[in-house]
């Protein structure tokens, strides 16, 4: 009799869908201490800080509204970042364990994506290669990838570090797309209608990656992987063959034909750098050693090596400085050639690195992006692993079952002790950023993060004070010595030393105003400026009022600051100019010139239009305005548009009124 089942669930046996099941809460138990802790590093500019996300409704305006508050992708990545603002909706408040409750969600639904993408490929394998790989052992090895992968360690910055819900969200429409296109290839190699699971995968799935983050523009070069590998574009008619020939070139080969037109003819690629203390040249021969870092993460994960900052990593100045960098790229060539050379005789094994690879082929490679991040790993880890257990455990016979599934048992045992203590320390703000600067003492960011956590105790511990803002100038001042171009050690300095009290000390001004000048001017620098200017508001550190114009002229003189960054400063000159000083003529100047920064963006002509409003020039305000609503495209501020015509309204009838 035929079997009509779907095809992940023939034979599937009630004991290993009870251990998968069972895999689920393990992880959350495992995770379960970090739940506690709090936001963490871009959490705050992303989400804390983001007004646009606090929707209290599910009107249109609010939705687009929060959508597109996001600016941590060139498209915004507004998925994600309604997803943030679905939580805030939730809860009415931005609790942190909330949002990391639900990354943890995320995380276990791509754990059973993976589980029948395994299974899915492993089939196409026997099928494809014609091997006599036994269903239960297709199951079996399916079951040990995905709760290897759920359980470990490298995985958990995806999961605790909430602002990485954008990559695990993007990973989810991957795995899930992946799921659908394998299931509908193998359905093509047998004969069966499957085209619009196929295009399912290449448009839906692939259109919902790529707006939760723009890493998932590699869905087709995942499923290139899966097609050289086991498929071979190989079908039961021709038609078939030329549609899943023609969706990877429409998908694959021209946008990487219109990436090297533009990277050649443009300065867009290399632009970003000035921003950066690397070029082009150093971070690519950086991320060859960088590459075999994250490859020792995934089979040796030991806490003194994982972390969440990894700029302690030094750069490559060329082939040979460091010597390992030679050797790294030798390496990487090498397993790629190993994996086109493999790819008919162990698929399995040439799909794995080739996962891996194209996983890292955007955020490692040309893009000005930070050195390393461990959550760059969540899902090329996937390729690595299942390659790994694949071609392991067959090692011991058939007959050898119970050993295999104690070796499995015992690494995935392993794997959550070290996810689990790294968990309790996630969740304790402190032991978090003690054990960040101890397992990465060199790491600039490491210590301000520890820094920092000391001289907000200090400020909440007036019987401890004294110690804890010690430790917190001693990590700071570590900080500034270890990278002499960041700026955010020493932002961190002058407003802890004023909210303690403390005498202002002039070198680090001096030292702050000559790297806001001539380093190079990076975000960090920008959120810098915006945590001093909102102490001096707060009347907490008045006597840094008077190092505010030096800063913001030593910003506008730096000759990397432009479009948006420029209009960024000048907005909060603007703003400390009418606020602070009560200098409207010079506030209005300096939002106008913010305005002209950025003629195309609505943002800072808003806040044009609220001080001509603040200062009761209404026609002024209202063409302003005008100009705003025409070059809002996307509606991103239409809420906002329309509150200030009422407030313009309202106040031309009370006027008229009296």
């Amino acid at each position: 009799m035929k079997n009509n089942k779907p095809l992940f669930t023939q034979n599937i046996k009630k004991s290993t869908l009870a251990l998968l099941l069972l895999s689920l809460p393990l992880t959350i138990l495992i995770y379960s201490p970090g739940l506690s802790g709090g936001f963490v590093f871009d959490d705050f500019g992303n989400i804390v800080e983001n007004e646009a996300l606090k929707i209290d409704t599910f009107e249109k305006e609010s939705l687009i509204s929060a959508a597109l508050s996001g600016h941590a992708g060139p498209l915004k990545r507004p998925i994600s970042v309604l997803s943030f603002a679905f939580n805030y909706y939730a809860t009415g408040d931005f609790s942190p364990y909330y949002f990391k409750v639900t990354n943890l969600i995320i995380h276990l639904i791509n754990g059973i994506g993976l589980f029948l993408l395994t299974t899915l490929i492993l089939t196409a394998y026997k099928k494809t290669k014609k091997t006599d790989l036994k269903q239960k052992y297709i199951y079996f090895i399916s079951l040990v990838v995905s709760t290897i992968w759920l359980v470990h360690p490298i995985n958990l910055t995806s999961v605790l570090y909430v602002v990485q819900r954008m990559n695990s969200l993007s990973s989810l429409f991957i795995i899930w797309g992946l799921v659908f296109f394998t299931w509908g290839r193998i359905r093509l190699i047998n004969g069966k209608p499957a085209i619009s699971l196929i295009l399912l995968s290449f448009t839906i799935f692939w259109v919902l990656a790529v707006f939760s983050k723009e890493n998932g523009i590699l869905l087709p070069a995942f499923m290139l992987a899966l097609e050289l590998t086991l498929f071979n574009f190989a079908t039961q008619t021709r038609k078939s063959k030329y549609v899943i020939q023609g969706l990877f070139g429409i998908t694959v080969l021209l946008p990487i034909i219109v990436f090297l037109i533009i990277a050649t003819q443009s300065q867009w690629l290399t632009a970003p750098y000035i921003t950066r203390d690397f070029s082009l040249v150093e971070r690519l021969l950086t991320e060859s050693r960088v590459l075999w870092f994250y490859i020792s993460l995934i089979f040796i994960p030991t806490q003194a090596r994982l972390g969440l900052f990894h700029d302690d990593i030094t750069l490559s100045t060329s082939l040979i400085d460091p010597i390992s960098t030679l050797l790294a790229c030798t390496g990487i060539i090498l397993a790629l050639t190993i994996a086109i050379y493999l790819r008919k005789r162990s698929p399995i094994l040439s799909f794995g690195i080739l996962f891996f690879l194209f996983g890292h082929s955007l955020e490692s490679s040309v893009f000005a992006l930070d050195i390393a991040y461990e959550h760059r790993n969540y899902l090329p880890s996937f390729g690595l692993i299942l390659a790994a257990v694949f071609y392991i455990l067959p090692l011991l016979p058939e007959q050898n079952l119970p050993i295999k599934k104690l070796i499995s048992v015992t690494v995935v045992i392993l794997l959550s002790f070290i996810t689990f203590a790294r968990a309790d320390y996630w969740g304790n703000p402190l032991k978090h950023a003690n054990a960040e600067a101890l397992h990465h003492p060199n790491s600039p960011r490491a210590n301000v993060f520890l820094g920092s956590a000391y001289a907000k105790l200090a400020e909440n511990n007036p019987e401890n004070s004294q110690q804890l803002f010690t430790l917190a100038i001693k990590h700071l001042q570590k900080a500034v010595d270890l990278d002499r171009k960041n700026t955010i050690a020493l932002f961190n300095l002058i407003t802890s030393n004023q909210i303690m009290d403390k005498e202002l000390n002039t070198s680090w001004v001096k030292n702050l105003l000559h790297r806001i000048e001539h380093q190079p001017f990076t975000p960090s620098t920008l959120n810098g400026i915006k945590n001093i200017m909102s102490c001096v508001n707060k009347n907490t550190c008045p006597s840094l009022q008077a190092i505010m114009k030096p800063i913001f002229d030593a910003s506008l003189k730096n000759s990397g600051v432009s479009g948006r960054t420029k209009a960024e400063i000048l907005t909060m000159a603007s703003m400390y100019s009418a606020e602070t000083l009560h200098d409207n003529a010079s506030a209005l100047y300096l939002i106008a010139q913010a305005a002209e920064a950025t003629p195309n963006t609505a943002h800072y002509r808003l806040h044009l239009v609220t001080l001509l409003y603040n200062l009761g020039r209404f026609d002024d305000a209202e063409k302003e305005l005008k100009t705003a609503s025409i070059i809002d495209h996307l509606g991103r501020y239409t809420l906002l548009i329309k509150q200030h015509r009422k407030n313009i309204f309202e106040a031309r009838r009370i006027i008229k009124d009296t």
